[in-house]
């Protein structure tokens, strides 16, 4: 009998149980099976920024050098892939020269996989799908140091099971390359906090700067990293070295790229995404506010028409055609001092978008991959009253849109689209829990997500959130627990004051 309580109390202690590995298996075992369907058939691999990746790894592999091409060829070769570049638009009026929109990682990527005889798309999805599972992976192992087990198996599960990731592994563009070398890079800083070891915080600055090559959006995170460690340590001379010592070894491994800018450009510099999202996305968003389109197409042309007149003035003034990194230098002072008008504005929409990210369960990009019939509705339809009925042309309310949407929709979109809201609800509480636990990495962990959700900006795109979802969940699971303890306090509260004799 001894035995058996012993065992009880262990299985209280993790829920999961033995249906943690079981769980795991039937989930691999479904992913496998959703992969061959998804080649079978002939499943939407190409994503609208997937072009550019793929004509700049068609360029390195024909002449070595990282630049997009002027004219935009019909195929995409040796890949084989016709493109269907949405986005060429955006760049038209970009100067020829070496490529500094787009870093090189995924690219150089694209590259290795055609030196390995693996140019086929779906053979690069499978690599991707695996790339998913280390990470996976890397979460599980290096998680479980800075997690209880309970957080690490329900994340495990969670990585498995989410939308985001059946549906970006399936797509030719950054985000599973990106992926684990941002969830490595933060638990790492993590380990450090915990075991107070330098090579940690090494291997963290390694990491997240080859995340940068990937994906440029991370080039700020380590500067927050730095700065949560100093307050949090405050008087420790020595953890301000050390953090310094993280900022040095992102800066080290990213510097091949700022010196080969420098060389070409004068000037070191990492990428022009973030000045293409401020002029081409938060000014159009900003000017047609409340409209709940992601991307206004007239809005875009009307931008480039104003930075247009603005570099032919520029230019005039230089006596000669300005480089690209000057093109993007001026594309950005000008869509900051066109958001300075709208400062009100700029702040809802800003809000908005960010609830949008929160919010988002990427199913819809799942049914457009895997080319099912896409007759889904969107739940901010029916927050903003603009949801139209199936049946009908006409509006229908909040309410009745609310109860239309939950009757109307398959189980497979209703369930992710639950389980996203959920997790945002809950991660709004973890704010609160984290923030009183004074927990150096939970903060880190903390300002990471809302970094990626707030990144954006106005046009809400969930993408940018889903390198984090991993701790988001963990945000969330920490939201859960302080409501349930919180319940549990106030039933306490309740019997000791109406139930006690």
């Amino acid at each position: 009998m001894g035995r058996l309580n012993e065992i009880k109390m262990v299985r209280n202690k993790n829920p999961w149980g033995m249906w943690f590995p079981i769980a795991v298996a039937i989930l691999m075992v479904f992913r496998a099976a959703l992969y061959i369907y998804f080649v079978m058939s002939g499943g939407n691999y190409i994503h609208p920024d997937s072009a550019l990746y793929l004509e700049l790894a068609e360029h390195l592999i024909e002449t070595g050098n990282f630049f997009l091409p002027e004219l935009q060829p019909e195929v995409i070769q040796p890949f084989g892939i016709p493109a269907r570049d949405t986005m060429r638009i955006l760049f038209s009026d970009v100067p020829e020269g070496p490529e500094v929109f787009r870093t090189p990682g995924y690219p150089f990527f694209l590259v290795w996989l055609h030196w390995l005889k693996i140019d086929n798309p779906y053979g690069i999805v499978f690599v991707q799908e695996v790339i998913y599972a280390l990470s996976v992976l890397i979460f599980y192992r290096l998680g479980q140091q800075l997690f209880n087990k309970n957080i690490v198996q329900a994340g495990v599960v969670f990585m498995l099971i989410n939308s985001g990731g059946l549906v970006w592994p399936k797509y030719l563009i950054s985000e599973t390359l990106f992926l684990p070398f941002l969830i490595s890079g933060i638990l790492f800083i993590g380990l450090y906090l915990k075991h107070n070891q330098l090579r940690f915080l090494i291997f963290a600055g390694i990491l997240m700067g080859i995340a940068a090559w990937i994906r440029p959006a991370i080039q700020y995170l380590p500067i927050v990293a730095v700065i949560i460690i100093c307050l949090f340590h405050f008087k420790d001379i020595k953890k301000w070295m050390h953090a310094v010592v993280l900022l040095i070894f992102f800066i080290m491994t990213l510097s091949p790229w700022l010196i080969r800018n420098y060389y070409h450009y004068g000037q070191f510099f990492v990428s022009g995404q973030g000045s293409n999202l401020l002029a081409n996305y938060h000014v159009p968003a900003v000017w047609h506010w409340p409209r709940v389109d992601q991307f206004d197409r007239p809005g875009q042309q009307l931008a480039q028409q104003k930075i247009k007149q603005i570099i032919d003035k520029k230019e005039s003034e230089l006596g000669r055609p300005i480089d690209a990194v000057e093109f993007f230098k001026l594309q950005q002072s000008w869509a900051i001092k066109e958001l300075s008008h709208y400062p009100a504005t700029y702040f809802k929409a800003w809000c908005v978008g960010a609830f949008r990210v929160m919010y988002e369960s990427f199913v819809n990009d799942f049914y457009e991959l895997m080319r099912f019939p896409d007759h889904r509705l969107h739940f901010l339809d029916v927050l903003t009253g603009n949801l139209k009925a199936y049946h009908s042309t006409r509006s229908t309310g909040v309410i009745s849109g609310v109860i239309y949407y939950f009757l109307h929709q398959d189980r497979f979109y209703l369930f992710h689209t639950v389980l996203s809201m959920l997790i945002a609800f809950f991660a709004v509480a973890g704010t609160i829990s984290i923030v009183m636990r004074r927990n150096c990495f939970l903060w880190l962990m903390m300002l990471v997500n809302f970094y990626f959700i707030f990144l954006p900006g106005p046009i809400g795109y969930g993408r940018y959130r889903f390198p984090v979802d991993i701790f988001w969940f963990v945000q969330a699971y920490y939201g859960y627990m302080w409501i349930v303890s919180l319940l549990k306090l106030r039933r306490q509260k309740f019997e000791r004051q109406f139930l006690v004799d």
